[in-house]
């Protein structure tokens, strides 16, 4: 694949389903080539321990059993998770989409492909799965996963990052739309906006419970004015404009004249 043709394919929004997996094959290969390497050719972790020891002058705890937890954390530490991290670098530098289920992958099959290898040219590893299954399977398997979430997520801390921003501010848009339309919802229920109601007439009907058009359209002349005093002829008209401005008949109330 070119680099034509990958900027052809991240212009469509992401690559083709082959691609993907032939660099998770890869991402694995790169997994299972560095866990091999530092682990069982160079046995990095054990030669770090000796220098620790010797630097110490206490060689001789190699023959402690509490020797054992530390080899573990250096394996884990200096062997695990590097061995992740590579394959999730070059996983998350050419895939770019649904890496929280991508970079799962290449971490599964890298160490998969590390364990067959292992299995077919050194007998003895069989052995040890069975002895000690949390050591040898489950430990290394979670530091590579961390390692390859760690390695893709740093290729990729850009995009998630203005995609983060991106939904925070869509998630903005909408709070200050619902906002607004509150806003204009509001002031279309103020009850100043009728005739003969000012600040301090709509004062005294909100204290009476009319607190919008809405109230208003619903409440009865002579209720209102032995709650208010205001004059039955204002709230009459109030009424009944409140009723056109809300498509209600003012049937039932009684006329200006009576």
């Amino acid at each position: 694949m070119n680099v034509d043709e990958e900027e052809e394919a991240l212009e469509r929004g992401g690559y083709s389903r082959i691609y993907q997996i032939m660099h998770m094959l890869i991402g694995g290969g790169i997994i299972a080539g560095v866990f091999l390497t530092v682990i069982y050719l160079l046995d990095f972790p054990w030669v770090i321990l000796l220098v620790l020891l010797k630097g110490l002058n206490c060689l001789g705890l190699i023959f402690y059993p509490e020797v054992a937890a530390v080899s573990v954390i250096l394996t884990f530490a200096i062997a695990y998770m590097p061995s992740g991290l590579c394959g999730g670098l070059y996983t998350g530098y050419r895939i770019k989409e649904n890496l929280r289920i991508i970079l799962l992958i290449p971490a599964l099959l890298g160490f998969l492909f590390a364990i067959l290898i292992l299995s077919w040219f050194f007998p003895r590893y069989r052995l040890l799965i069975n002895l000690n299954p949390t050591t040898d399977v489950l430990i290394p398997l979670v530091g590579i996963i961390i390692g390859s979430y760690l390695g893709g997520y740093s290729m990729n801390w850009g995009v998630e990052a203005e995609e983060a921003e991106e939904v925070e501010g869509e998630t903005t848009i909408r709070m200050l739309g619902f906002e607004e339309a509150e806003a204009e919802i509001e002031e279309a229920e103020r009850l100043e906006r009728l005739r003969g109601i000012g600040p301090a007439r709509a004062e005294r009907l909100r204290d009476a419970g009319v607190k919008t058009i809405s109230d208003l359209a619903e409440a009865e002349v002579e209720d209102l004015y032995e709650k208010t005093g205001i004059p039955r002829a204002v709230l009459l008209r109030a009424i009944e404009e409140a009723k056109e401005l809300k498509g209600l008949k003012g049937e039932g109330q009684p006329t200006e004249g009576d």
